[in-house]
């Protein structure tokens, strides 16, 4: 049984990848973290029943962003990032279905498991996935890696 036969239409975010997922639904391409909010923000006002959220476009911004063309003889270039918004945070699934994805780097897995109880915890998730980068090289560097968001809502 497909999500549309009980009356869903999926909706997919999508941000900037060399490959494009095919759908045969709504398909938002996003480029930045404020892009990427902004239509998962506008998609899930009207309600979310379920929502499987894979990635973000950057954990991180630039505290201050340069207008124009920056000079290319400069000795030294500084930048000051801050932590970007969570997007997880703010989707609502009335399902209570909704799934996270967390790539991790350098963590030892003993610790997989307090990380994963917060992210539960703290994201109302019904479900996480956590992997290593280590153990998926191949694949993140594939042009089948996606960093997009599917949220479905009531037809």
């Amino acid at each position: 049984m497909c999500s549309s036969d009980l009356g869903y239409v999926p909706q997919v975010v999508c941000g900037p990848c060399t490959y494009k997922p095919k759908t045969f639904t709504n398909l938002r391409l996003t480029v930045t973290n404020h892009d990427m909010e902004k239509a998962t923000s506008e998609l899930t006002s009207s309600g979310t029943h379920a929502a499987v959220l894979l990635a973000s476009v950057s954990d991180y911004l630039p505290i201050k962003k340069h207008k124009g063309k920056m000079p290319s003889n400069m000795e030294e270039l500084k930048l000051d990032l801050k932590p970007a918004k969570k997007i997880i945070a703010g989707v609502k699934a009335s399902s209570g279905i909704k799934v996270g994805f967390k790539l991790e780097v350098d963590r030892p897995r003993k610790t997989w498991e307090a990380l994963a109880e917060d992210y539960l915890k703290t994201y109302e998730l019904s479900m996480l996935v956590l992997n290593r980068s280590e153990e998926h090289t191949s694949e993140l560097q594939s042009p089948d890696h996606l960093v997009c968001r599917l949220l479905l809502e009531k037809k």
